[in-house]
């Protein structure tokens, strides 16, 4: 079966599309292909306005940002089925995740900007949107909910895998660095199968550092770290950010995103730095400080987690010292492409930490396909979410359908 998963995410740098053949007996995914297009500087500008609750006329401002972005997602559709030479009666469902612009798990909800009827209209294919809300309805995060495809992920490479499998139990993670960091954390287990044990938002990823890159050097992103790799740590606002409340919650569902960790909220934590003044920071600085507050925060709140996990008897994780160890992470979203970034998680972790590419899911593709497989899981009647990772009463079939 054949879907195909649209993801637009909180760094609001493009759009991603991906084709995926889905087993539907297994549920192991295979990517066929990929496309990528970049949302258009004033569209952009739009989007950023409506998250600004001073916005005049948001509203009708949202209907119009709202239907030039599903323009635009149907534009990628097409794309991706004239270079696959795919008809739009071989894909089952679009998977499409919208462009997120309130998030308040607090409150039991999240808003995303998509018209999935236009998008079925002009692409004439059965449109899955709406994932979030089911589960915050039954009390959960609505986030993250990529960690069960993680899982598929990793297995179906692991049954594909010439390579011989340790029967070793063993820990993996799965880091998505976009707008915001989340991470899945799975358990090999003895059979060589892969259980999800814990997933979460971390904190900011691309969100502050593109936010700032911005302001200070007028480029939408920091291309390849460069900018950061000529900056130092500043120690004492990393430790200051590092204080902030979200990043004292205890282990278990939590998610976060752009309405917490914003360019206000950079630039106040500056201002709050006893012995400097704005002035006299330099901003590369600064960049260099967000970079290792990425790395420590998905660091500590791993070792959090981990210390808190209870193994049961069956378990036997590798461990050194008695602390629960990580054996590799694999890295996807925009943060893969940054190897400032990426040498920071390496050295936090100090194990193994490699694109998602080493497992055969380029990096850029991991989000958009996930969004393909939570469409199959609709489709197939079976949950999408984890509630030990939203906090969700119970499992739930995820998603709303417009048939083309």
């Amino acid at each position: 079966m054949k879907f195909i998963g649209l993801m637009s995410g909180t760094s609001l740098d493009g759009i991603d599309a991906s084709l995926v053949d889905i087993d539907p007996g297994g549920g192991d995914p295979v990517r066929i292909a990929t496309e990528s297009a970049e949302i258009p500087i004033a569209l952009r500008k739009d989007i950023e306005a409506l998250l600004d609750a001073q916005t005049p006329q948001a509203i009708e401002r949202s209907l119009v940002v709202t239907r030039l972005l599903t323009e635009a997602m149907a534009s990628l559709v097409q794309r991706l089925l004239e270079q696959t030479q795919q008809a739009p009666q071989d894909i089952t469902a679009i998977g499409a995740h919208g462009q997120t612009i309130l998030h308040r798990p607090e409150h039991g909800m999240s808003l995303q900007l998509i018209q999935a009827p236009r998008l079925a209209e002009q692409t004439g294919i059965d449109v899955v949107f709406d994932f979030r809300n089911r589960d915050m309805a039954a009390g959960g995060q609505g986030a993250p909910l990529v960690p069960p495809f993680h899982a598929a992920m990793v297995r179906a490479h692991r049954r594909r895998s010439d390579a011989t499998q340790s029967n070793r139990p063993s820990i993996h993670g799965v880091l998505n660095l976009g707008g915001i960091a989340n991470i899945t954390l799975l358990r090999t287990t003895k059979t060589n199968d892969v259980e999800v044990i814990g997933g979460f938002d971390t904190g900011p990823a691309n969100t502050l550092l593109d936010q700032w890159c911005l302001k200070q050097i007028g480029t939408a992103f920091d291309r390849d770290g460069q900018w950061a790799g000529n900056g130092s740590c500043i120690p004492a606002l990393l430790e200051q950010m590092l204080a902030a409340p979200y990043f004292q919650k205890p282990v278990g569902p939590k998610s976060t995103g752009r309405e917490l960790f914003n360019l206000s909220w950079l630039e106040n934590e500056i201002r709050r730095l006893p012995s400097h003044s704005s002035e006299s920071l330099r901003p590369e600085d600064v960049q260099r400080t967000l970079v290792e507050l990425t790395a420590k925060s998905v660091a500590r709140a791993v070792e959090k987690f981990l210390g808190s996990w209870k193994q049961d008897a069956q378990s036997e994780v590798h461990s050194e010292g008695g602390a629960v160890s990580i054996d590799s992470i694999w890295v996807c979203g925009g943060g893969s492409r940054n190897p400032v970034l990426m040498a920071a998680i390496e050295k936090a972790f100090q194990c193994p930490v490699a694109p998602t590419d080493a497992i055969g899911w380029p990096s850029q593709s991991v989000e958009s396909a996930a969004f393909a497989w939570l469409a199959w899981r609709y489709v197939s009647g079976q949950p999408g979410n984890v509630p030990a990772v939203t906090g969700a009463r119970g499992p739930r079939v995820l998603g709303c359908l417009s048939p083309a």
